[in-house]
């Protein structure tokens, strides 16, 4: 059951019905029975929180994974997408990352561009 809510919040996600995909996320959240699909649930979860701008519940999203020991390359952007909101550039910069994204931070501190800019490239050049 919590697949169908992940595929379906996968799908309005993809159509722009954003809030759509958090409660379909939510739900597909509280139907795991796997850790796996609990982490899925979550990591749809930042997906929607990041395209809504919404980074209050992204930090709580992201920081619910890495208390479920997941680190990897997609949390880690999270990580620096909320250091930026913060201005905190010397922060984002610190966060291991991507080597593909290092030459476009730094470009953007020495710009000083402000975060609305948005967030660094997660595909490679």
């Amino acid at each position: 059951m919590g697949a169908a809510w992940r595929h379906r919040a996968e799908a309005l996600l993809h159509d722009g019905d954003l809030d759509g995909a958090v409660a379909s996320c939510g739900e597909s959240y509280v139907t795991a029975t796997r850790e796996e699909d609990m982490v899925a649930a979550l990591r749809g979860l930042a997906r929607a929180f990041l395209a809504q701008w919404r980074f209050d519940a992204l930090d709580i999203v992201v920081q619910s994974l890495e208390a479920r020991g997941v680190d990897d390359h997609e949390v880690r952007a999270w990580r620096v997408c909320l250091a930026l909101e913060l201005d905190d550039v010397a922060g984002a910069l610190a966060i291991p990352a991507d080597p593909c994204w290092r030459p476009s931070l730094r470009r953007s501190a020495l710009r000083n561009v402000p975060t609305s800019a948005g967030c660094p490239p997660t595909e490679r050049a």
